[in-house]
C-alpha cells in the first residue's frame, strides 16, 4: 500500500518539471533557404532566402510549450506559370525534446509520424536562440528566363529565431 501510494501521484499539487522548460518559446522563421536564387517578387535582386522573395512563408512558426508540447504553422507557396501562390498553413501538433545541441519534434501528418531535428544556435545579430534544420527533397521555385516557375526538389535549410 505504501509502495502505491508513492508512485501514484494523482492527488499531487506539483507540476513534473520539464527539464527542456528553457527553450520553450515562440520560434518565428527567419530564413527559408533553397539551393538557386531566384528574384520571385520582380525587384531586381536574387535571393537564396525566399522570405525575401515571397510573402508565402513569412508566416511560419514553433511554439514550444513548457509542458513538453509543440504546436507549429507552416507556411508554403505553390503556382505554375508565372504564377506563385500561397498556400493555407499546415498545422501540426505533437511532442519536444532536447538532446545535447539538438531539438527533436515529433507529430503525425496525415496519418504519418514526422519527425524534425533543429539544431539549436544562436542568432549573431540579436543573439537569442535560433533553431535551424535541414529538409532534403523539399520543393523550391526557380525561376526560368520565360518568367516561368518551376519546381525543383533539393535540400532547403530553414531558421527560425525567438
Amino acid at each position: 500500500m505504501v509502495a502505491t501510494s508513492l508512485l501514484s501521484c494523482s492527488d499531487c499539487d506539483e507540476e513534473i518539471p520539464n527539464e527542456n522548460a528553457e527553450f520553450a518559446a515562440t520560434y518565428r522563421i527567419s530564413s527559408w533557404i533553397s539551393p538557386a536564387s531566384a528574384d520571385l517578387n520582380s525587384d531586381g535582386v536574387e535571393s537564396q532566402n525566399l522570405l525575401e522573395e515571397s510573402t508565402c512563408y513569412g508566416e511560419s512558426r514553433i511554439e514550444l510549450k513548457p509542458d513538453g508540447t509543440f504546436l507549429q504553422s507552416y507556411s508554403s507557396a505553390s503556382g505554375n506559370g508565372n504564377t506563385l501562390e500561397c498556400l493555407p498553413a499546415i498545422q501540426m501538433a505533437g511532442i519536444w525534446s532536447v538532446s545535447e545541441d539538438r531539438l527533436t519534434t515529433t507529430a503525425m501528418v496525415e496519418g504519418t509520424r514526422r519527425v524534425t531535428i533543429y539544431m539549436i544556435g544562436e542568432n549573431l545579430l540579436t543573439g537569442k536562440r535560433k533553431l535551424t534544420t535541414n529538409l532534403s527533397a523539399a520543393p523550391y521555385p526557380v525561376l526560368l528566363e520565360s518568367g516561368d516557375i518551376e519546381w525543383h526538389e533539393g535540400e532547403v535549410m530553414v531558421g527560425y529565431d525567438i
